[in-house]
């Protein structure tokens, strides 16, 4: 039976065994003929071979159905999962959600349904969730099982987290342009001091002084965009003066407010939700893809105040006005 049926055996003490039937191999029985008389002996008792790992079970449809395997058109066809990272195992031990990355890169989340089919959830699905209206994702989250809805949760969870850690990431690089802009504005470059900061900003602000520039309203907003530049260099050169006095010379205290503070930060990131309970992954997706839908609008107004400052022209400009 395609390597399905395990049995016990009879105690019949015949050397030849009877060709076996599909039904029989199946865990069926068949009737004797009429007229046809047979010893009596134990009843053979079945067992089954799961056609992916092997895995030995009670009955043809748990084989056919434990690692997603089904019957069509009279041959066993499989739709293992994919290999990729698993998120949740049913309770055989096999993997019921994983997340896959693609050749491409891409990213997906995927999810074995009973019928041995999968449902994958991937940038396009959190998309459409993002911009649908509360209605529309409201009737497609009561159409999904529990088991889909946990696999979605991870997916907007996945994509929430790499969104969040990509904004953040460009934030710092706006900063960290932001001060060699500032500097170059001083004529100054990244090895410069606070004092050097300050011998900077006293000459420049006598040339750039509104009574020296007919004290007209452009040379004070000129003379007020100079100084705010001086307090934010002068602020990140303060804090990074402090940071390397402070290696290697805080106080027990210190570090332990250290070590809460990473602890808040962690804990801030986790994502929690009852898996068993709907409402409750519901509420969770509807929450993450509202912060999603948030870090989206930051981005675009992020990327496009990094668009400008990584324009040296539009920079120099900026500086001269």
């Amino acid at each position: 039976a395609g390597g399905y049926l395990l049995q016990a055996p009879t105690a019949s003490t015949s050397s030849k065994q009877p060709k076996e039937s599909p039904t029989k191999a199946f865990g069926g029985s068949e009737s004797q003929g009429a007229g046809t008389s047979q010893p009596s002996s134990p009843q053979a008792k079945s067992f089954f071979r799961c056609p992916e790992c092997d895995t030995i079970v009670m009955s043809i449809d748990e084989a056919l159905m434990h690692c997603g395997a089904s019957m069509a058109g009279g041959q066993t066809t499989s739709s293992r999962m994919p290999s990729g990272e698993p998120v949740a195992l049913d309770e055989y031990g096999k993997p019921l959600i994983v997340r896959v990355t693609q050749p491409t890169g891409e990213r997906e989340t995927v999810v074995r349904l009973p019928d041995g089919q999968q449902r994958t959830f991937d940038a396009d699905s959190v998309k459409k969730i993002t911009s649908a209206s509360d209605l529309e994702n409201a009737k497609f989250f009561d159409d999904l099982s529990n088991t889909e809805l946990r696999g979605l949760v991870h997916e907007v969870g996945q994509r929430l987290l790499e969104g969040s850690q990509l904004y953040h990431s460009r934030l710092a690089e706006l900063d960290r342009l932001g001060e060699v802009f500032n500097l170059k504005f001083f004529d100054l470059d990244e090895s410069a001091t606070a004092r050097d900061l300050d011998n900077a900003y006293r000459k420049l602000a006598k040339k750039m002084h509104p009574d020296k520039n007919g004290g007209t309203e452009e040379a004070k907003q000129r003379f007020q965009a100079m100084k705010e530049r001086y307090e934010a260099l002068k602020k990140k050169l303060s804090e990074e003066n402090g940071d390397q006095k402070s290696e290697g010379g805080e106080s027990q205290s210190q570090k332990e407010d250290g070590k809460k503070e990473d602890s808040k930060n962690e804990d801030g990131k986790s994502i929690e939700y009852d898996p068993a309970n709907k409402e409750s992954m519901v509420s969770t997706v509807v929450r993450m893809a509202s912060q999603l839908k948030n870090i989206d609008v930051q981005m675009a107004i992020l990327m496009k105040e990094l668009s400008r400052v990584q324009n040296p022209e539009g920079t120099l400009t900026e500086c001269e006005t």
